[in-house]
């Protein structure tokens, strides 16, 4: 290779024909720049209260989620309004994907709930992150539904055939 090719490989602004690139197009216009722009408000507004700020988003939260656990154990309803919102649906996807049945899975969301109103100690944040914890409840809560509904189909299937036995 001599010193002339080498210094036009440095310089080599094209594809492998050997023809320059075109230039870049300008980008057109946002065709409706007020209402992305107020779409976009609408969502930042609404990721306010569950986006953290921070380096660590996962320990802002569970931060936050262990102040609120202490707050509901000194009785403050709004904090467990607060987590209710943050992880109510969380909870019931996981309840119906264990139970198959939307009306049990919304009985489990609220026993879930429940319990962390009336056992808020029952969490300890030294232990894990909250949604771990809540998660565990949940799944335990759903499958001892699952569990209790599986028996009571059995007895009802021995009362009504009672040669079975």
């Amino acid at each position: 290779m001599s010193d002339q090719d080498s210094s036009r490989s440095e310089t080599f602004d094209g594809d492998l024909t050997g023809q320059p690139h075109p230039p870049p197009r300008p980008r057109a216009a946002d065709p409706f720049p007020s209402t992305l722009a107020a779409a976009r408000a609408r969502i930042r507004a609404r990721l306010g209260d569950v986006t953290p700020t921070g380096d660590d988003p996962r320990r802002d939260r569970a931060a936050e989620d262990a102040d609120l656990v202490a707050a509901i154990a000194r009785g403050e309803v709004d904090a467990l309004e607060r987590l209710y919102d943050r992880y109510g649906a969380l909870v019931f996807s996981v309840s119906l994907r264990v139970l198959q049945d939307h009306h049990l899975a919304e009985d489990v969301v609220q026993e879930v709930f429940h319990r962390l109103w009336r056992q808020p100690t029952s969490f300890d944040p030294a232990r894990g992150r909250f949604i771990s914890w809540m998660m565990s409840v949940t799944r335990n809560r759903a499958l001892d539904e699952l569990r209790r509904r599986n028996r009571r189909f059995r007895s009802e299937e021995r009362d009504e055939d009672p040669e079975r036995e």
